[in-house]
């Protein structure tokens, strides 16, 4: 099999070849962010585009049935069961040690356990829906557009589970640029082919293949360029299937996807906290400003995501050196940007919710303040997550995280009962930033300490 280092120098596809040095500069790092936001930028302006166009087209009865299945697409963020956050760190390790026939196995272990994965989901699916439609009286019928969507889309959704570990792998490579591009790429053939159905007078089936069809397809095109032109040398072969490394990888998955779960219930809660405490017109009042800060931290979020493979190379060839420094000024960088970006956005809210909604804004400024302060500690706590999810320290986080629920609640009732919609908000910072956010700072700080050799005494 033909080794990386015989590719053409000239090749940009090979830039994660074996005779390229493995240390990761600052510049790289933050280049590689920058596509990837790049690319969600693109995604977000697509679905902008997506959004009145299917409108149009559907109506609004059945368009709301669109979002509401669409809305399904998120559960591919936990569909591989935290496998795809596993093999990236393997593939980082393995990629810093500059071991390909371990990434070979990696490789091979990760397509075959998550192709289980994916048959498990597929076959869990169809048996749920045949059911659902026997029963009497059922109105889950096969015949019916929705039930026909919702079984497209999941079935689309789980049968391209494999496709999507090449993102994770190329991220392991620390190759994000090649993410990026062909995100972008997705975006766009996906736009352009739900245009061509909607001109055509096709179905919501249609809709759901053209929405999934085509980014599995450039995942899958993905897949074939990476391990058939830029690294031949790391495309599995029978024998690189290691059921002890599907082991390991299996007991960080579940580490992965316990610690997803925790996050996701943390993060995911703002609305339906304020739905309970203050009813569905503070709901309102607060549903655009959540996705105006959401956004700038989930662009930092992006620019800080090849901080994790770059980390997790550096522990594989022991660089505490170059670890100690890398976070340091990230996490330095980080509160600097996530402080200038909230206050930008509080000075400019006034203006930007009127070009945006076509309304003028009746959000009070403290509110605004508190949720401010509730997205910085956010950001910087994803700095810190990267080197602890670099380290495998999954289990701690997810002590954390327990933690956090645990306490966030009843500080949010209290202060939310006291100081009104304000009080709640800040209630979610105190219990983050007192279990979540100093706790993996000091764990943090423990992990970068520099390492001491024993003493030696004479003899």
């Amino acid at each position: 099999m033909a080794q990386a280092n015989q590719l053409a120098p000239n090749s940009a596809l090979a830039s994660s070849a074996p005779s390229r040095p493995r240390t990761t500069t600052l510049r790289q790092i933050a280049t590689a962010g920058v596509c990837l936001v790049g690319a969600r930028l693109v995604g977000a302006f697509t679905v902008l585009l997506i959004m009145p166009m299917t409108l149009a087209y559907l109506g609004p009865e059945r368009n709301g049935i669109w979002l509401t299945i669409t809305s399904f697409i998120a559960l591919l963020g936990f569909a591989d069961l935290g496998l795809g956050s596993g093999l990236l760190n393997a593939v980082a390790a393995a990629h810093g040690r500059r071991a390909t026939s371990e990434l070979q196995s990696i490789i091979a272990t990760g397509l075959v356990a998550i192709s289980v994965i994916a048959t498990a989901l597929l076959a869990t699916t169809w048996l749920t829906f045949t059911v659902l439609a026997s029963l009497p009286g059922s109105q889950w019928s096969l015949q019916s557009e929705s039930t026909s969507t919702l079984l497209a889309l999941l079935t689309l959704l789980f049968a391209g589970l494999p496709a999507t570990l090449v993102s994770r792998i190329q991220l392991g490579l620390q190759n994000a640029f090649w993410n990026g591009l062909s995100e972008i790429i997705s975006s766009v053939t996906t736009w352009l082919a739900l245009w061509l159905v909607i001109q055509s007078g096709g179905s919501m089936v249609a809709m759901v293949v053209a929405l999934l069809g085509i980014p599995l397809i450039v995942n899958l095109a993905h897949f074939a360029l990476l391990l058939g032109y830029a690294r031949p040398d790391l495309r599995p072969h029978n024998l690189s299937f290691d059921q002890t490394l599907a082991r390991q990888l299996g007991k960080e998955a579940i580490q992965f996807f316990g610690l997803q779960v925790a996050v996701s219930l943390i993060f995911l809660s703002d609305q339906p906290l304020t739905y309970w405490m203050f009813g569905p017109e503070a709901v309102n009042l607060i549903s655009f400003p959540l996705r105006l800060f959401g956004l700038q931290l989930t662009l930092l979020s992006l620019l800080q995501a090849p901080l994790w493979p770059a980390y997790r190379a550096a522990v594989a060839r022991n660089d505490q050196r170059w670890i100690a420094k890398v976070a340091y000024s990230s996490l330095s960088a980080t509160t600097f940007i996530a402080i200038l970006a909230n206050l930008s956005l509080i000075l400019g809210y006034n203006t930007i919710h009127p070009l945006w909604t076509g309304q003028s804004s009746t959000i009070p400024t403290s509110v605004l303040v508190a949720l401010a302060a509730w997205y910085a500690v956010q950001a910087v706590g994803a700095s810190v997550s990267m080197l602890l999810n670099a380290y495998s320290k999954m289990q701690a986080q997810i002590i954390m995280s327990v933690l956090i629920l645990a306490t966030r609640f009843p500080l949010t009732y209290a202060l939310g009962h006291t100081f009104g919609l304000p009080g709640m908000i800040w209630g979610s910072v105190l219990g983050y930033t007192a279990f979540g956010l100093i706790p993996a700072l000091l764990l943090a700080s423990q992990i970068l300490r520099p390492r001491q050799l024993p003493e030696q005494h004479p003899t």
